[in-house]
């Protein structure tokens, strides 16, 4: 080959290149600018949510219990303690869910009971991420505090509360346990307040079981 067709060749060679080059630096800035830019509205998966509406009273509850007041975007309403959730916007109530108030806050988490079937399946058709608990029983109280703080990114602060309930669970168990066998405890549901333990009997003379101890979802946490 004659060295001029030589020279052409390898100027060709290097403007491809070059060409190659500068379509790599483009391809791979471009990636990088939208994963440290995410949508403000959607954050990535793995980073905490930041906009929280809650479905349930408990639910509520528990997430000012973990310090995350702030970021409820939303509750329904029947949340009314602690008293700053009243000042939160209202998305309907316990199963007629206003989706079109829901959708104008742009949560990116959804926290609310399996029981809320239909709600569920709506969500999933809308795009918007849920996290379901089950508050049917105290350990299962429990354990939606330990699940609703990993999921938001407290999961410290879920780590102390669950631990200080179990305690107080605990030392209320032993005392009624303890007791004469004439104390009683009544049961209490999430819609009234808890029973104080006295010396009672029912109406038709049994009385409740020592031993016996029911706690309504939205009072274990106060």
């Amino acid at each position: 080959m004659p060295p001029s067709q030589l020279w052409r060749t390898i100027i060709s060679d290097l403007r491809v290149a070059a060409v190659l080059l500068v379509l790599a630096i483009t391809v791979v800035g471009g990636c990088s600018d939208r994963s440290v830019a995410p949508s403000p509205s959607r954050p990535l998966d793995d980073a905490p949510p930041r906009r929280i509406v809650s479905l349930a009273p408990s639910i509520t509850e528990v997430l000012f219990k973990l310090g995350l007041g702030d970021r409820v975007a939303g509750v329904t309403r029947y949340c009314d303690y602690p008293p700053e959730a009243t000042e939160k916007p209202v998305v309907g109530g316990y199963f007629d869910v206003n989706y079109e108030m829901l959708l104008s806050l742009e949560p990116d988490l959804v926290v609310l009971l399996v029981e809320h079937q239909d709600a569920l399946v709506r969500f999933e058709e809308l795009g918007i991420r849920t996290l379901a608990v089950n508050h049917s029983r105290v350990d299962e109280i429990l354990e939606s505090i330990t699940t609703i703080a990993e999921r938001t990114g407290v999961a410290e602060k879920g780590k102390d509360l669950r631990l200080n309930l179990e305690n107080r669970i605990r030392q209320v168990q032993e005392n009624v346990t303890s007791a004469s066998p004439r104390l009683r405890v009544p049961a209490s549901d999430s819609s009234s307040p808890p029973a104080r333990a006295c010396r009672c009997r029912s109406s038709h003379g049994q009385g409740f079981r020592r031993g016996d101890l029911h706690i309504g979802a939205r009072w274990v946490l106060r």
